[in-house]
């Protein structure tokens, strides 16, 4: 498997996907993806959050429809074991799932609120805003801070975050990266930034 020098590690992967303060001289070998803007987001404590009935708590028989989801509408990285990072619920409607939100990144008193996303035939009807506070609820409950990502030029969904209570602290680029040598070679050069590699 191919390797990238980031930050003093040899990190093993093919994908890499990395918050940045600016692009760097890529090595050689390595190709950029995708980039743009991503807005960071941190709910602010003691926000009135929106009444409504509780979701519900997706389990490994979801996995499949999650798939199917957020293939179609694309909030992020996801993959089988996306589950396993933190509870996931959902609203179904005729039993299929139509919207889902859970956690993801993890850092000391910090939770990532991930993968929002509605199916186009039903958005517009608060689904978002009910799935975030039922997310919401869960990291507090932990006495955790809940915080999010999003394309700065998102402002539809940025405005649905204020009206939760998250508000914006910075905004990065994001980069993602592909291992473009064959497996068993190497990519030259480094890239000194934090990295969600896959």
């Amino acid at each position: 498997m191919p390797v990238l020098r980031c930050r003093g590690y040899l990190v093993k992967v093919k994908w890499l996907r990395s918050f940045l303060r600016e692009v760097p001289k890529l090595p050689v070998g390595v190709a950029m993806v995708q980039t743009g803007q991503v807005a960071q987001m941190v709910w602010s404590e003691g926000c009135e959050l929106p009444a409504g009935a509780e979701p519900e708590l997706l389990g490994a028989s979801s996995i499949p429809e999650a798939l199917a989801l957020t293939k179609l509408t694309n909030p992020g990285p996801f993959d089988p074991r996306t589950f396993e990072l933190g509870s996931y619920y959902g609203i179904r409607i005729g039993g299929k799932l139509a919207a889902m939100a859970g956690e993801r990144l993890r850092m000391p008193g910090y939770t990532e609120v991930s993968a929002v996303c509605t199916h186009s035939d039903w958005r517009g009807r608060g689904y978002a805003s009910v799935l975030i506070s039922a997310v919401i609820r869960g990291i507090t409950r932990r006495g955790e801070v809940p915080f999010l990502h999003t394309f700065a030029d998102n402002t539809g969904a940025i405005s649905v975050y204020e009206k939760l209570g998250f508000r914006m602290t910075r905004v990065f680029t994001l980069a993602v990266l592909k291992n473009e040598l064959a497996d068993g070679e190497s990519m030259s050069g480094e890239v000194h930034n934090d990295v969600h590699g896959q």
